[in-house]
């Protein structure tokens, strides 16, 4: 399979690696957070205008995750290994960790990719069922309803409680994490505490905090 894949970008001369169009989107997605997020921040705004901001500014901050970050996770966002780590910090801005993601995506999902067990994203503590070995609940039955709303809670998830139980207990599932060094953890609570100043502390001198709080929660 990976002769196969190999062949298909070197016959079609299609760089493995970021392009010119990768770039434009990463311009286009920090640019629009950054002239988003200020605008929300000076622009006198009222709450319907600061609500659509909101979903706008959250829209670019997707746009970062599963194109630049992601890609910068995986070392194909460029040939150059810091630039690629610099674009995983994408998760750390989002406020969630690169550092993690990296051990949860890379070297679990895509080598056990839904293995019961080894797969931490089939794992969502019985909520959902993802897969024939998870023991069936009464409520699956119901899930194609109700786990998109669930999965909305995701962001909040990380935020709050798995990043912290992961790093504390230094697990993800069943597997333990290695090479956890002092400058990892500091990289972690460092943009921990910067995502939280910039999504609700300073805006809370703008705005009402109730507001801010009910906006971050939407």
């Amino acid at each position: 399979i990976r002769s196969r894949v190999n062949d298909y970008f070197k016959n079609n001369n299609i760089k493995q690696t970021g392009n010119s169009w990768l770039f434009t989107k990463a311009i286009i997605a920090l640019s629009g957070i950054v002239i988003t997020y200020l605008s929300i921040l000076f622009g006198n705004l009222s709450w319907y205008t600061a609500l659509f901001a909101t979903f706008m500014l959250v829209q670019f901050q997707i746009l970062l995750a599963f194109n630049v970050m992601h890609d910068g996770g995986h070392q194909s966002f460029s040939t150059k290994k810091w630039l690629n780590n610099i674009a995983s910090w994408g998760m750390d801005l989002l406020g969630s960790s690169s550092f993690l993601w990296k051990q949860k995506h890379n070297s679990l999902h895509h080598t056990y990719t839904n293995v019961h067990g080894k797969d931490d994203d089939i794992d969502v503590a019985g909520m959902i069922r993802l897969c024939p070995e998870q023991e069936h609940k009464p409520w699956h039955r119901f899930q194609a309803f109700y786990a998109p709303f669930l999965y909305g809670f995701l962001s909040l998830y990380l935020l709050f409680y798995s990043d912290f139980q992961r790093f504390i207990k230094r697990k993800i599932g069943d597997t333990s994490l290695t090479h956890i060094k002092v400058k990892d953890i500091a990289f972690f609570s460092g943009f921990k505490v910067f995502y939280f100043l910039y999504t609700l502390v300073i805006p809370m001198f703008f705005y009402n905090p109730l507001y801010v709080v009910l906006y971050f929660l939407f």
